[in-house]
């Protein structure tokens, strides 16, 4: 499925409630989990925290991070220029760190999606 079949799926999925079969089961199963909490996926309205916080907060999950890592290097290997998003956060919602090519780290940043933004409805 390339990129414009995803978002035409996702766009039949918010407006309809149905799901393609072609969409991978782990976007499907996160898609119907927004729904179900009730997660508007047009708001903006997502916490940013200071820095000093956001600091307190890698410090918190120094271990989390550094078992991560290799991870992430190895799968940004294959979503560089994927126009995919991998984020890591924490199991209070924090945004640890967010890979990707360019154009899809830039519309993150649109959505508040990136380090320090705090997505605890998720």
């Amino acid at each position: 499925m390339n990129i414009g079949e995803a978002k035409a799926v996702w766009q039949k999925f918010i407006s309809e409630g149905t799901l393609n079969e072609k969409m991978q089961p782990v976007v499907a199963k996160s898609w119907l989990k927004c729904r179900k909490m009730g997660v508007n996926p047009y708001s903006d309205a997502v916490v940013q925290v200071d820095d000093l916080v956001f600091q307190k907060v890698l410090k918190k999950n120094k271990e989390l991070i550094r078992i991560a890592a290799p991870i992430i290097q190895s799968v940004y290997q294959i979503i560089k220029e994927s126009h995919f998003l991998l984020v890591l956060t924490d199991r209070d919602g924090y945004v640890l760190e967010t890979i990707g090519d360019d154009s899809i780290l830039k519309k993150s940043e649109n959505i508040l999606f990136h380090k320090g933004a705090v997505w605890t409805n998720l």
